[in-house]
């Protein structure tokens, strides 16, 4: 349903609630925009992987409900009339806007057919700066200190990252690693962002991956989400990937 891949960088952050908004004035903020710039939203039903394109038609704050035209083929409003969930992704002046309703209720709004649902429990917003990622040089590459052993015999106590974002990175340790797992929290890492600083975090697996290489004995790809990383430290890693990207301006 989700129109992001399972295993991209950005459905790493869009599992991280720093980027959802939750409290109900900014929620109605957010969509009010939405609605009074009339802005394209691609809604996909639960279990079908073709979206409609619709705007919103009403914001009702007082009821707690947003209004969103249907669709001119009566099969396709079928379809979101039976649907249970329906998932809503649009851009906002370069903004990435996602969020999911339930429950959509026919209705008619100036004689053509639109839908009726409750306000999202919480509306994902992502800026560029958020899920934009950068490789680092491979002369100057990340470098990762695991203060938990891992591997089958605790000799893996280092790693290499390969790109980052404010929200997490790809890190990767030669040969299988025994013993780690999507979902698995290393609670402390000293990650050493090159030219900027060492800094400290959490790093929880988000995705695994064994690249198997001809006549070696491969790399683990290592997707991980920041855990604990503190506003000095967040500031630390944007400088970091600004200075990348005006290397690579210079470059190109």
């Amino acid at each position: 349903m989700n129109d992001t891949p399972p295993h991209s960088p950005l459905a790493e952050l869009e599992q991280d609630d720093r980027f959802r908004i939750f409290a109900f004035n900014e929620r109605v903020q957010l969509l009010t925009q939405l609605c009074e710039k009339q802005v394209l939203i691609r809604i996909t039903p639960q279990g079908s992987t073709e979206p409609l394109l619709s705007a919103l038609l009403e914001v009702d704050h007082v009821h707690g409900t947003i209004v969103f035209d249907g669709g001119r083929d009566p099969a396709i409003n079928r379809r979101l009339e039976s649907a249970q969930e329906l998932d809503i992704v649009t851009d906002l002046d370069r903004v990435r806007v996602h969020f999911q309703v339930s429950n959509p209720k026919p209705v008619l709004v100036e004689g053509r057919a639109a839908f009726e649902v409750s306000f999202p429990e919480s509306i994902m917003r992502l800026q560029r700066r958020e899920f934009f990622r950068i490789a680092p040089p491979m002369n100057r590459p990340i470098l990762v200190r695991l203060h938990s052993r891992m591997g089958a015999d605790g000799s893996v106590t280092s790693a290499r990252g390969v790109d980052i974002s404010i929200g997490g990175m790809v890190m990767l340790i030669d040969g299988p690693v025994a013993g780690l797992a999507i979902g698995q929290v290393l609670p402390k890492t000293s990650i050493t962002l090159p030219e900027i600083a060492t800094i400290e975090s959490g790093l929880e697996v988000r995705n695994l991956q064994f690249l198997e290489r001809s006549g070696r004995t491969g790399t683990t790809r290592v997707g991980c989400r920041f855990v604990g990383l503190n506003q000095a430290n967040t500031a630390r890693v944007q400088r970091y990937i600004n200075r990348l990207e005006v290397e690579l301006r210079r470059r190109t």
